[in-house]
Order: structure tokens, then sequence, then C-alpha cells
């Protein structure tokens, strides 16, 4: 029997929400935005241009796309710059990692963010644990689609934080399915 993990990457895997959420925040106070905390954590891994109007307008601030586009690109700059050396995985997660890698489950990273980002913060023994990485720029399919699959092909299946919305992609970088 296959048994499979898959865990979200941000608030599971690192502890890094807290700076994504500042990141954020501070983007989009320099172009004269207030948004809550509380608002970005409900939506973090899901803000993209076309759900980011829709976010943003029920809160009263109104962001065309391009402006998304700016503001998201000061917000990975902010992030990479101010906060990114301060992500670190919970100190719990090599241990888990490891226990459930001898008991032999199939571990997988499920993420928003890019695989650039994923490079520059987690850590190579954390990914040394995962047979699956999927991260916001691999091939898209829908969350629904992935849930579906991952729990299809799994006989026991266990999500952790899990965020999955891409097609699989293993540590490796190599597209294959995650079986």
């Amino acid at each position: 029997m296959t048994r499979s993990v898959l865990f979200d990457m941000d608030g599971v895997i690192l502890d890094s929400m807290p700076y994504h959420v500042r990141a954020w925040q501070e983007a989009l106070s320099e172009q004269g935005f207030s948004v809550s905390a509380e608002l970005l954590y409900l939506h973090e891994g899901a803000i993209e241009p076309d759900t980011a109007a829709a976010i943003f307008q029920d809160n009263d601030c109104f962001i065309d796309a391009d402006m998304f586009h700016e503001i998201l690109e000061r917000q990975m700059e902010i992030f990479a710059i101010r906060y990114q050396p301060m992500i670190k995985p919970f100190p719990e997660v090599p241990q888990i990692l490891k226990r459930l890698c001898d008991a032999g489950w199939q571990l997988a990273l499920v993420t928003s963010s890019h695989m650039e980002i994923l490079k520059k913060v987690l850590p190579s023994e954390i990914k040394s644990y995962m047979d699956h990485i999927i991260t916001g720029d691999s091939p898209r399919i829908s969350r629904e689609h992935v849930g579906k699959l991952a729990c299809l092909r799994a006989q026991s299946t266990a999500f952790a934080g899990c965020e999955a919305r891409s097609a699989s992609q293993p540590a490796d970088g190599n597209p294959r399915r995650l079986s």
C-alpha cells in the first residue's frame, strides 16, 4: 500500500507566513493601501491577478491588473531583501520528515511559491526528504484536480496544510505524476 503525505511549505514546513504577510502589508502600504494581516493570512498563496481584484475590492481597495503586478513585484522584492534570510523550518520538521521516510511514507511538498523562491528558502535537508515538489509555477491544473489525483493515486494519503493547485513536480525538478 502506498502511503503519502502532502505538506504545504509556508506555515507548515517553514515558519514563513508572518514574513509573507509583512511583505504584502509593506508593499500595499507604499501604494496607499491598508490591508489587515487577517485578510492576507486568509488569502496568502492565492493572491494572484485573477483573484486579487475580488479579494481587495471586497475590502474597499481597488487594484487594477497593472497596479497588482507592481505591488506583487515589490512584495517579492521586500520579502527577498528583508525577510528571506529569517526563514527557517519549524524545529520539529526534520525529525518528523525523517520518521515518515523511515516508515516508508512518500512525501510531497506543495506550495504556491515559485521554484526560484523555494530554492532560496528550503534547506537541502528538507528537500532531500521530498519525493515530489509541486510549485506555483509548475504546469497548472486546479486545486480540485490535484487533490483528486493525489487521493486516487495513494491508498492512504494525509494532508498537512496543503494548498495544492498545480501539477506534480518531483524534488529533482523533472515533472512526473504523484504516485
